[in-house]
């Protein structure tokens, strides 16, 4: 009886002791995938991507401004357009347009999805656009009378919100852009321009919890996009991005670098729903719908 209670303590103690060596070993492996390039890339993914208020959900208001399916009823199309891809109670426009300078003001409000689901994103913005014939004057509409924009001049002079990944939670706190869009009239539009955006992530993951005070500046080189409506714009998107981002990082949960000052040149590179983001020589891949890294 002695001998089979001390093999069960041994059996017990040995199960522990296993038990304990593979913790440890996943927690190394653990700190090792946990570093500051991969938290800069999983802010990356939901800056850029559509469902988390990102570059691209921008540009897909962009491309709808640019619809012209409704054109013989000489309207910007804002209310029309939006309001087709969102529920009546979702989205939120006001629209004025200047007509010494040729440029409309857009503030639009956006929720996606609710306040206890995954993506979700509670979005602000105010968009300052202009259309341009080929002559290079502005016109009140996409298409005024028989002269179609072949320019417009967007810019995003504000933007504040919040969205949640699985991952991340992200206070928006500044959002700025100037983009020039050319072949407007055709059926590819090409944008170029730069992308600011300021906001706090805070980032779970890893049994670790850290916020992420970060900035961030883009150039956007020959985005090419789809113009007018288009369902699944992300995956029809290509072109590039470069910039840099810069993060004060703190650990609230558990630490797992000792780098908290982040400084780092980004490259990322738009295609079939996916964005290929080079930090360094480390890369990663991003869905461009929801806002979430892929490895």
């Amino acid at each position: 009886m002695k001998n089979k209670s001390l093999i069960t303590f041994c059996i017990i103690i040995t199960t522990i002791a296993l038990l304990l060596f593979l913790t440890a070993c996943t927690e190394k492996k653990t700190e090792k995938t946990l570093t500051p390039d991969r938290d800069v890339a999983e802010s990356m993914a939901g800056a850029v991507s559509v469902s988390t208020g990102g570059a691209l959900d921008q540009i897909s208001d962009l491309c709808e401004f640019l619809d012209v399916s409704d054109v013989y009823h000489d309207t910007t199309n804002v209310e029309r357009v939006l309001l087709k891809n969102f529920p009546p109670k979702s989205v939120t426009i006001n629209k004025t347009y200047d007509e010494d300078n040729g440029i409309w003001t857009i503030n639009i409000e956006k929720i996606r999805g609710d306040s206890l689901s995954i993506p979700f994103a509670h979005l602000y913005r105010k968009y300052t656009l202009q259309f341009k014939n080929a002559q290079g004057i502005p016109q009140r509409h996409y298409i005024t009378e028989s002269d179609t924009a072949t320019t417009v001049n967007f810019s995003i002079k504000q933007g504040h919100g919040r969205h949640v990944t699985r991952r991340i939670s992200q206070q928006l706190d500044s959002l700025m852009a100037d983009w020039t869009v050319t072949d407007a009239n055709k059926s590819l539009v090409t944008i170029n321009g730069t992308y600011y955006r300021a906001a706090v992530d805070t980032i779970t993951g890893f049994n670790r919890t850290r916020t992420s005070d970060h900035s961030l500046e883009l150039t956007f080189h020959d985005i090419v996009a789809p113009r007018g409506i288009h369902p699944n714009l992300y995956s029809a998107v290509s072109g590039s991005l470069t910039g840099t981002f810069n993060a004060v990082v703190t650990f609230t949960s558990g630490t797992a670098y000792n780098e908290t000052t982040i400084h780092r040149d980004i490259n990322i590179v738009f295609g079939t729903g996916r964005g290929d983001i080079t930090i360094g020589s480390k890369h990663y891949k991003a869905d461009l719908y929801s806002g979430e890294l892929l490895d």
